[in-house]
């Protein structure tokens, strides 16, 4: 079972990946070998899994600018995908986390208010969350607005709260 395999090894590189930067060369053979069990299938949502395992590797190692294009890529390759919402939103939070450790603040501040009304329109809960309680205050921070981003970190708790 092709597909089933190509799943299994991508996940398995990701795991294996979090042990820290001496098991990604191994964690992207591994991705390597995924991505060849997956091509002759022609299915995106088995090709999408396996980047996302690239993205997650390339980005827990520290190849930062790597991961942002490999999940990139996964996330236009999940959009084929119907159903695929929590795969989608997966990618988003690991590329925004590595825009962080890159200096992109502008750019992921840019991204961030459409982001938050795509979730409320969703009814998103974790990813309106993601980014009001924990993105956009750090966004703040970086402008030196602490007590902006105390207040927004504290309207998304009280927010949550409500809704749960």
């Amino acid at each position: 079972e092709p597909k089933r395999a190509a799943v299994g090894l991508a996940l398995f590189a990701s795991t294996v990946t979090l042990s820290g930067t001496k098991t990604y060369k191994r964690a992207l053979t591994w991705v390597a070998q995924a991505k060849e069990l997956a091509a002759p299938l022609n299915d995106p949502w088995t090709t999408a899994r396996t980047e996302l395992a690239e993205g997650i590797c390339y980005k827990v190692s520290g190849f930062w600018q790597k991961g942002i294009a490999a999940l990139e890529k996964s996330s236009a390759t999940f959009a084929r995908c119907p159903g695929a919402r929590w795969e989608i939103e997966t990618t988003q939070h690991l590329r925004h986390d590595a825009l962080i450790w890159t200096g992109e603040w502008r750019k992921l501040a840019g991204e961030l208010p459409g982001r938050r009304h795509e979730a409320q329109q969703r009814g998103d809960l974790f990813s309106e969350a993601q980014v009001a309680g924990r993105l956009s205050p750090l966004m703040r921070l970086a402008e030196d607005r602490l007590d902006d981003a105390r207040a927004e970190a504290q309207d998304a708790q009280r927010s949550a709260s409500r809704r749960s």
